[in-house]
């Protein structure tokens, strides 16, 4: 079996590669401290604070809108047969009488 023996093109790519790496490596002082890591994970928390707190209120808002329109789609509903039964029943006093 041949070696394969590396070209002169192929060695220019990973030398391109290297230097790029290194060129956009991130070295340790110009890292975030501890300090800065410490305040981001507390503005994390708060955030995931805050966010749990308005879900929990959008929750007993949403409860408190169906406790409103539960009684309100119900009597709705009620008022539709009541209709609906007048309806029937005009119908049929007019067949009756023979009203068209």
């Amino acid at each position: 079996m041949k070696k394969r023996v590396a070209r002169k093109s192929d060695l220019e790519g990973i030398l391109e590669t290297v230097i790029f790496i290194k060129d956009n490596m991130m070295t340790k002082s110009e890292g975030a401290t501890k300090e800065e890591i410490a305040a981001l994970k507390e503005d994390v928390s708060r955030m995931e604070r805050d966010t749990s707190t308005r879900l929990r209120s959008l929750e007993k808002g949403q409860e408190e809108i169906l406790e409103t329109l539960e009684p309100l789609s119900r009597a709705h509903d009620k008022d539709s047969i009541t209709i609906l039964n007048h309806g029937k029943r005009i119908s049929r006093i007019e067949r009756h009488i023979g009203v068209k």
